[in-house]
C-alpha cells in the first residue's frame, strides 16, 4: 500500500497567534538569546511571533516603479515535526542538503572494531560516546539550561583534542596507524555534530511556570521556538565539525569512511577549505 507524503510543518517567523502567544514566545527568544550571547557561539536569531498583516492593496497606477530600496520580505522558516509516507527519507535528505548539512548520517558505535594498536585513543572515544551534552532534567533559567549546554559541548571538544594528541603520538610511532586514527578523529568529530544537530534543551522550570496555564498550541509554539534558537545558536559549529569529518574521512579512505561520505552526500562534494 503507498502512502502520500505528509509533511507537518510549523512557521517560526510568521505565526498566526493572538497577543498572549506573541508576548509568551517573545520571553522564551529573548531569554534564549540572552544566554547565547554569554557564550562564544555566534548564528542564534531572535524568532518573533508577529500577527501578519494585510497584503497592501494594488497601486492604482500601473506604471508606477518599484521601491528597489524596500526591505524584501522575511522568509518563512520551518521545523520538519512529522513525516509519514515513502518519500520521507529524501524529502529529509533534501531539507538537509538546502541547510548545509549532511544528507545523513551514521555515527559510529562505541565497540566498533579498531586496531588494537590505537586502544587509547579509541578509549577517549568511549568517554565521549557515553558524555551527555543537555540532561533531562529541568534548569531553574533559560540561561542556567544554556551555561550547562555550552559547558558540556566545551568538554565534548576538549575530548576530540585529546584524541588528536593522542592519535598523534601513535603515528608517529607507526606511520601505518594514520588511516585507522584519521577514521577515529573523523568519528569523533561526526558524534559531536551529530549531537549538537539533534540536541534538545528540556523547558526549564521558570518558562514551564509560565505556560502552563496556556494551550496546548501555546506551549507547543514555545517548545518550537527554544528548539529553533538552539539549532541556530548550535548549527555552525556542527557544519564546521562535519566539515572537519570530511577532510579527515577522506585522509582514512577506510571502508568505513568511504560509506560515510556516501552518507554525506553532497555535503562530502562542497568545496572543504581547511
Amino acid at each position: 500500500m503507498r502512502f502520500r507524503t505528509l509533511l507537518v510543518l510549523v512557521t517560526l517567523t510568521s505565526l498566526h497567534c493572538g497577543k498572549p502567544q506573541a508576548e509568551t514566545n517573545t520571553q522564551a527568544n529573548t531569554q534564549t538569546s540572552s544566554a547565547h550571547s554569554e557564550h562564544e557561539t555566534s548564528g542564534a536569531e531572535s524568532v518573533e511571533a508577529d500577527n501578519p498583516t494585510a497584503p497592501p492593496e494594488a497601486s492604482a497606477d500601473a506604471s508606477e516603479e518599484p521601491d528597489e530600496t524596500a526591505t524584501p520580505p522575511t522568509p518563512t522558516e520551518g521545523m520538519l515535526l512529522g513525516c509519514i509516507g515513502e518519500a520521507c527519507g529524501g524529502l529529509a535528505r533534501h531539507l538537509r542538503a538546502r541547510e548545509g548539512l549532511p544528507a545523513q548520517t551514521e555515527v559510529a558505535e562505541v565497540d566498533e572494531v579498531r586496531p588494537a594498536a590505537i586502544a587509547a585513543a579509541s578509549a577517549i572515544y568511549a568517554d565521549l560516546a557515553r558524555q551527555e551534552l543537555a540532561s533531562s532534567a529541568p534548569a531553574a533559567t533559560i540561561q542556567v539550561a544554556f551555561r550547562a549546554l555550552f559547558a558540556a559541548i566545551d568538554q565534548a571538544k576538549e575530548r576530540i583534542t585529546a584524541i588528536d594528541n593522542a592519535c598523534g603520538s601513535l603515528v608517529a610511532a607507526d606511520a601505518t596507524r594514520v588511516r585507522p586514527c584519521a577514521t577515529l578523529r573523523a568519528d569523533a568529530r561526526d558524534l559531536v555534530a551529530h549531537r549538537l544537530d539533534t540536541v534538545r534543551v528540556t523547558l526549564p522550570r521558570d518558562l514551564e511556570r509560565r505556560v502552563a496555564s496556556a494551550t496546548d498550541e501555546v506551549q507547543a509554539e514555545v517548545r518550537a521556538a527554544v528548539d529553533s534558537q538552539t539549532r541556530r545558536a548550535l548549527k555552525p559549529q556542527a557544519q564546521a565539525l562535519w566539515q572537519q569529518a570530511v577532510r579527515l574521512y577522506r585522509l582514512a579512505d577506510t571502508p568505513r569512511a568511504r560509506a560515510q561520505l556516501g552518507r554525506y552526500g553532497a555535503f562530502a562534494a562542497q568545496p572543504n577549505e581547511p
